[in-house]
C-alpha cells in the first residue's frame, strides 16, 4: 500500500500514482481508467480491451446477418490474392 496527498491540478483535485503501484497495475501514461466509489474507498480499474477468438466471431455469423461477397476492384499495389 502506498500513502499519496491530494493535491490540486488545475482546478480538480488529484493523486500521482507512484511508479510501483503503476508497474504493478501494468499500467502506462494515457491509459483509461475506470474510477468508482464504494463504501467511501476510490477503486481505479484498468480499462482493457476485450479481445476475441476467431472461433468465437465466427460463432456469431448466421445467416441473417452474413453479407455477400465484396468486390474491391483490381489489385493497386502488392496484394497477395
Amino acid at each position: 500500500m502506498a500513502q499519496v496527498i491530494v493535491k490540486k491540478w488545475g482546478n480538480s483535485p488529484s493523486v500521482r500514482l507512484p511508479a510501483a503501484i503503476v508497474r504493478a497495475a501494468s499500467l502506462h501514461v494515457d491509459d483509461v481508467v475506470e474510477l468508482s466509489v464504494e463504501d467511501g474507498k476510490i477503486t481505479i480499474i484498468p480499462v482493457r480491451a476485450k479481445e476475441y477468438t476467431l472461433d468465437a466471431l465466427m460463432a456469431g455469423v448466421s445467416g441473417e446477418n452474413i453479407h455477400g461477397e465484396i468486390d474491391f476492384g483490381e489489385p493497386a499495389g502488392k496484394e497477395l490474392l
